[in-house]
């Protein structure tokens, strides 16, 4: 068995994928599946040597990129998940957010 390349600290080879097929096809499935999440797309880059760099993208409804268009925002969505984290969260009302909500 061949031993896993390292390029570095932040690069881990999962494997080999063959290709490309007479339709200039390459089947990542193997990548995909060790990533054990949805993907939409990759983002792909390439540098001066030929490396080729596929990001994993997903795309999110309109509804829910709401904290991600305010930089103020999002640091007090992450702000609460850290005080969640840390066992900072305590319990709120239903019924006292419900009436905020008809204000």
């Amino acid at each position: 068995m061949a031993k896993k390349e390292s390029l570095n600290k932040n690069w881990t080879e999962i494997g080999v994928v063959n290709g490309p097929d007479l339709q200039n096809r390459i089947v990542i499935t193997p990548i995909v599946t060790w990533l054990k999440q949805h993907i939409d797309s990759f983002k792909v880059f390439i540098n001066s040597s030929g490396n080729v760099l596929l990001k994993p993208m997903i795309s999110l409804p309109l509804e829910e990129a709401w904290p991600y268009q305010d930089p103020k925002i999002l640091s007090n969505v992450l702000k609460g998940i850290e005080e969640a984290k840390a066992g900072k969260a305590k319990p709120f009302d239903l019924k006292k957010l419900k009436e905020l909500d008809d204000v």
